[in-house]
C-alpha cells in the first residue's frame, strides 16, 4: 500500500478510509475469537463497527445502503475484498462446550 499512511517515528497515521478498512479487518479478526465483540476484553461489536463507519461516512463513500446489521457486515466484506466476486462467508461455531454439557446432563439421567 502506497498511499493513504504515514510513520512518523514509532507512530503511524492512517486516512479516514485505510483506518475504517482497518477496522473492518480487526473486527473481522476479533470474531476468530472465543469471545469476539467489543465485550471487556475491548474487541468491537457489530453496532459499534457500523456506527464508527457510518459517522466517519466510510459506509456513505462506499455506497453500502441502510439495512439489516449482517446484510450490512455482507457489504462491508465484499467492500474491502474489492468487489463482488466469490466471496462466501462462513459462519464457524464451536460447539464442544455444548456437547460437553449434554452429554453429562445425559449421563446423569441414563445411570
Amino acid at each position: 500500500m502506497e498511499q493513504g499512511w504515514e510513520k512518523e517515528g514509532a507512530r503511524l497515521f492512517l486516512a479516514p478510509v485505510v483506518y475504517s478498512e482497518v477496522l473492518i479487518v480487526q473486527y473481522l479478526v476479533s470474531r476468530s475469537h472465543v469471545h469476539g465483540g467489543r465485550t471487556l476484553e475491548g474487541r468491537l461489536t457489530l453496532p459499534d463497527l457500523i456506527r464508527r463507519l457510518r459517522y466517519g461516512g466510510y459506509l456513505d463513500s462506499k455506497g453500502i445502503s441502510q439495512g439489516d446489521q449482517f446484510e450490512i457486515l455482507e457489504q462491508l466484506i465484499e467492500a474491502v475484498a474489492g468487489g463482488s466476486g466469490n466471496i462466501k462467508v462462513y459462519y464457524i461455531v464451536d460447539r464442544r462446550g455444548f456437547l460437553e454439557k449434554v452429554k453429562s446432563v445425559y449421563a446423569r439421567y441414563a445411570a
